[in-house]
């Protein structure tokens, strides 16, 4: 994999680095900023390499939870599950989760997230 800096501002760089190619063969580039010196932005274009070869990138996506509820659903749930826990998660999902965090994208779901959605069900009763 290979990467470029390029000047931005004063002390601001843009990083441009492969990912690999996807399934039709396609370049898959991806972009960050940097804010440092050259020699910092080149220590980050590294790290940013190095953890892309070992798999730990991730990719940035506009996916809502309610879009990945349902192809989750689709994919994975529908398939494996007995018809009754079906209908009690498709219950649970439709009625809890997705009217209060469907709107967030998973690149931003965070714990804080999860815990104000318990926070809001405990008190409402549901346990």
């Amino acid at each position: 994999m290979s990467g470029h800096i390029r000047q931005r501002g004063k002390r601001s760089w843009e990083l441009k680095f492969d990912t690999g190619r996807d399934a039709v063969g396609k370049r898959r580039i991806r972009y960050a900023s940097f804010k440092g010196t050259r020699r910092e932005a080149e220590i980050e274009l590294a790290r940013l390499i190095a953890q892309n070869a070992a798999g730990e990138g991730v990719d940035p996506s506009k996916e809502t939870v309610a879009e990945f509820v349902q192809r989750w659903d689709r994919d994975w749930l529908s398939l494996n599950v007995s018809p009754k826990s079906l209908e009690c998660y498709r219950q649970i999902l439709r009625l809890y989760a997705v009217p209060h965090i469907g709107i967030t994208r998973m690149q931003k779901l965070r714990a804080a997230h999860l815990t104000e959605l318990y926070a809001k069900l405990f008190a409402r009763g549901w346990t």
